[in-house]
């Protein structure tokens, strides 16, 4: 049984009747199409503008049968930190900037600073990821996340 992921941009309605046909045509070969968020890290007014383009898409794959799980794209960036700061109004990283002068990088065991890579135990890297999670969630409605 094969698993097929669609990325951000194959968020068409015609790249997802092309799949359908293929898997319909191969009848018990994909049970399941990933759908994937929108990648990196821009306010969540673009993830919501993302999900519901994905909306009609992920219907269709339920009407047909074919099990719709999501995948969020991004977890912890690994880039150019420089990207992040706000002088450099950066699209991808706008959701992200440093907020009350902390920055969520990665700080390793002996104090080192991973400064491309973000900490996934920073409290704003969580409520990140938990907003982005229900934004597809409620949208998509998805078998797996």
């Amino acid at each position: 049984m094969l698993t097929f992921r669609l990325g951000f941009h194959q968020a068409t309605p015609e790249r997802a009747q092309e799949l359908i046909d293929a898997i319909k045509r191969q009848p018990d070969s994909c049970d399941t199409v990933w759908l994937t968020s929108m990648g990196y890290y821009p306010p969540y007014e673009q993830h919501v503008i993302y999900a519901e383009q994905w909306k009609p898409i992920a219907k269709m794959f339920h009407d047909a049968g074919i099990r719709v799980s999501m995948q969020i794209a991004n977890t912890v960036w690994h880039r150019d930190w420089e990207q992040l700061l706000p002088e450099n109004k950066n699209h991808f990283a706008l959701g992200m900037l440093p907020k009350d002068g902390e920055a969520p990088y990665l700080v390793g065991h002996n104090g080192s600073k991973n400064m491309s890579c973000f900490c996934w135990r920073s409290m704003q890297f969580r409520e990140y990821i938990n907003t982005v999670v229900a934004i597809y969630a409620e949208r998509i409605q998805p078998y797996r996340l």
